[in-house]
């Protein structure tokens, strides 16, 4: 899913689905809310390779909101 013309350019998530860590690269510097019917995170993300823990987040899918200036892009997360 994915608004406007988003900005942002390879832009990795691995591993999906994830149990522990989950690994977020990209090369610009954005915002990230990480939710499931509600906000769980909300982080600024640096360039380059971010580790996000998800060991204390209840199984399940979950959504990865990047905004980068007006647009934003939304990725599917699945945490075991």
């Amino acid at each position: 899913m994915n608004s406007g013309n988003i900005s942002i350019k390879n832009i990795h998530i691995y591993p999906n689905p994830v149990t522990d860590v989950l690994t977020i690269e990209m090369s610009v510097s954005t915002d990230k809310d990480l939710y499931n019917g509600r906000v769980v995170k909300t982080e600024l993300l640096p360039s380059g390779r971010t580790q996000m823990g998800t060991e204390n987040l209840s199984p399940g899918l979950y959504f990865l909101r990047i905004q980068y200036g007006d647009s934003y892009t939304v990725k599917r997360v699945v945490i075991h």
